[in-house]
C-alpha cells in the first residue's frame, strides 16, 4: 500500500474508521492531557514565585492525573500509530505536555542546584567559625604563629 501523506519510516495500520469508544478514550485521554499542562502551568508560576510549599499539593494532584492516564493507555496504544485527525491533535497536546513537563524539571533542578550552592557555603562557613575549624577556641586563627616567628640558623 502507497500512501502519499505517510511519513518515512512510520508503519501505519490498515485504515479502520475510529470507532465511538475510540474517540471517546482520545478525547479523554486529550481532556488529562490539557489538564496536566495547566498543573505544570501553576507549578511553574509556583516556582517563579518562591511559593514550593504549593508543590507539594500539586504533586498529587498530577500523580491522580497521570494514574489516569495509565489506566486509558492500553486503548490509545493501539490506536496512536493511526493517521487520523483526533491522534495528530492529540500528539500535539501530548508533545506541548512533554514540553511543560521538561520546562518543569529544569527550574525544579535550578532550585536544588541553588539551594544545594547556599548549603555548601553555610556548611563552609559553620566549619571555619566552629571549634575544629579555622579559628582556635580563643579567637586567633589556626595555624598562625603565637609569637614572634623563630628561624634556625642552617647556615653553619
Amino acid at each position: 500500500m502507497h500512501d502519499e501523506n505517510r511519513k518515512p519510516g512510520r508503519v501505519v495500520r490498515a485504515a479502520r474508521e475510529l470507532t465511538d469508544r475510540d474517540l471517546e478514550a482520545i478525547a479523554c485521554y486529550a481532556d488529562l492531557a490539557d489538564s496536566l499542562c495547566d498543573i505544570f502551568d501553576e507549578e511553574l508560576a509556583k516556582l517563579e514565585e518562591g511559593q514550593v510549599d504549593a508543590l507539594p499539593d500539586i504533586f498529587e494532584r498530577k500523580q491522580k492525573i497521570v494514574q489516569a492516564m495509565e489506566i486509558k493507555m492500553p486503548i490509545l496504544e493501539g490506536l496512536i500509530d493511526r493517521e487520523a485527525e483526533p491522534i495528530d491533535q492529540l500528539k500535539i497536546k501530548l508533545s506541548a505536555m512533554a514540553k511543560k513537563a521538561s520546562d518543569v524539571s529544569v527550574r525544579i533542578e535550578r532550585i536544588a542546584a541553588a539551594t544545594s550552592a547556599v548549603m555548601r557555603e553555610i556548611n563552609k562557613v559553620q566549619e571555619k567559625h566552629s571549634l575544629s575549624g579555622m579559628y582556635s577556641p580563643d579567637g586567633r586563627k589556626r595555624g598562625a604563629a603565637s609569637g614572634p616567628s623563630k628561624r634556625i640558623d642552617e647556615s653553619f
